[in-house]
């Protein structure tokens, strides 16, 4: 049994800091008990560390082997899972990095390197694991690289095949050389050009002879006037590439990103590396709500038919309308009236109605709801709506969905005085729990929460 300083009176319980107190029985961190610490001895050191006349404490744990009398922490702090606290200490024997000991590590030699490694006179420790390289000439290259005089290694593993003393990382530290041979962290990159490879931008680099997107030659570039546009665009003097692909038809001297994943160059217009054919570059623009040029809207590449670019204007979710037509994801809504045309209900508050109307017709996803009584018809939440005869989900009645799930079985109609959205797509009244519009069968609405 686990016992808390909550069981015990209040007035009784000493506070020594924000997470340790006692009373004269017990120690206590955070309201639980230490069972080995002596309460008439112990004091804190820091804000997670404490000893007493026996054991030293990180946390609620003794620090196995640690002497309270010589212990302390050593090093600057650092910030583990959001509490600054310093990982090192040693008392007159021993040596600890986080709480645990560095077996075989003499304090009197010991020296903190940096980003987790140590040493001594004979060792090399990563945190608590020890590392087989030589202490005297060992350093951090950074980036999960470091060396000593024999080897250079990659996670503590000696790469193969490295001339050390030539050995260097590039300026985003993943390409990495020495005077022959060029690496992608542990990749040789094959038949690459160690005198004259440079890391660009991004995913790019090259030498004398290629361009390369990681291990990967770029087919066909001329690395002596490739330039990187941005993380996806890059071009030389005869091509456009798209994410490591030419991007057929492209004119290098006049190209331009644009927003969203579209661009252009004097002559034609792309989107997500496609050719969008009919689009204008000249009057090419983007607006909140898609694209269009002087005589055309579009939906994504595609043209939207009849669409009017001067009186298109953003309904909501999906519909746009023009002076003569309302569009559903580029297509046209069927009867639709413009002028009057509208989400059903609070379509803010809502934030996913599914359900717009002209007055005259209901519309779910841009479909054509027929046989609904629109006088009636009200958005109840998400998919689910109702009018004096039927209840809906994403525009079908009950009825149609439950014929789909059950096939000719008969159930109870919809209570309206108790139906009831509970979340996303499920909801209940006093006879049944439904999803998606269709019965749960034998789930209970009482316990629906």
């Amino acid at each position: 049994m686990v016992l808390l300083a909550s069981s015990v009176p209040a007035d009784v319980i000493q506070k020594l800091s924000e997470h340790y107190s006692k009373d004269d029985q017990h120690v206590y961190m955070q309201n639980q008990i230490i069972p080995e610490a002596d309460p008439s001895s112990f004091e804190v050191i820091t804000p997670f560390s404490a000893k007493d006349k026996a054991y030293v404490f990180l946390g609620q744990k003794v620090i196995p082997g640690a002497d309270p009398k010589t212990f302390r922490f050593i090093g600057p702090e650092v910030n583990v899972w959001g509490v600054s606290m310093h990982p090192y200490a040693q008392d007159l024997e021993s040596v600890f990095f986080m709480g645990q000991q560095l077996k075989g590590a003499d304090p009197k030699t010991f020296r903190i390197i940096g980003d987790g490694y140590s040493a001594d006179a004979t060792h090399v420790w990563k945190d608590v694991k020890q590392v087989d390289a030589d202490q005297g000439s060992f350093e951090i290259l950074g980036a999960f690289y470091t060396r000593d005089k024999r080897h250079i290694y990659f996670h503590q593993q000696p790469l193969q095949g490295v001339d050390v003393r030539t050995f260097r990382l590039l300026s985003d530290c993943r390409y990495t050389l020495d005077k022959d041979t060029v690496w992608l962290y542990r990749q040789v990159i094959e038949g690459a050009d160690a005198a004259t490879f440079e890391f660009l931008v991004h995913d790019f680099a090259k030498d004398a002879n290629h361009v390369y997107i990681g291990r990967k030659v770029l087919a066909g570039a001329d690395p002596a006037t490739f330039r990187v546009i941005d993380h996806e665009y890059a071009c030389d003097k005869t091509k456009v590439y798209f994410r490591g692909a030419p991007l057929p038809g492209a004119d290098p001297s006049t190209f331009t990103p644009l927003e969203r994943g579209y661009s252009k160059d004097s002559r034609r217009v792309f989107n997500q590396g496609e050719l969008m054919p009919t689009a204008d570059p000249a009057t090419f623009e983007i607006m909140p709500w898609g694209v269009l040029d002087a005589t055309q809207v579009f939906y994504h590449n595609e043209v939207i038919e009849g669409g009017d670019p001067k009186s298109m204007k953003l309904i909501g979710f999906g519909f746009l309308r023009d002076d003569k037509r309302v569009y559903y994801q580029g297509k046209i809504v069927p009867q639709a009236n413009p002028e009057t045309f509208h989400p059903i209900g609070d379509h803010e508050a809502d934030g996913d109605n599914d359900y717009f109307t002209d007055g005259e017709r209901v519309y779910c996803l841009g479909r054509l709801m027929s046989g609904c009584d629109v006088a009636t018809f009200q958005h109840i939440k998400g998919a689910y709506a109702k009018d004096k005869n039927h209840f809906y989900f994403q525009g079908n009645t009950f009825e149609y969905q439950n014929e789909i799930a059950h096939r000719g079985k008969k159930f109870e109609p919809v209570d309206a005085a108790t139906f009831e959205v509970i979340r996303g797509w499920e909801a209940r009244d006093k006879n049944y729990v439904y999803r998606a519009g269709q019965i749960a069968v034998g789930e209970a609405p009482k316990r629906l929460k």
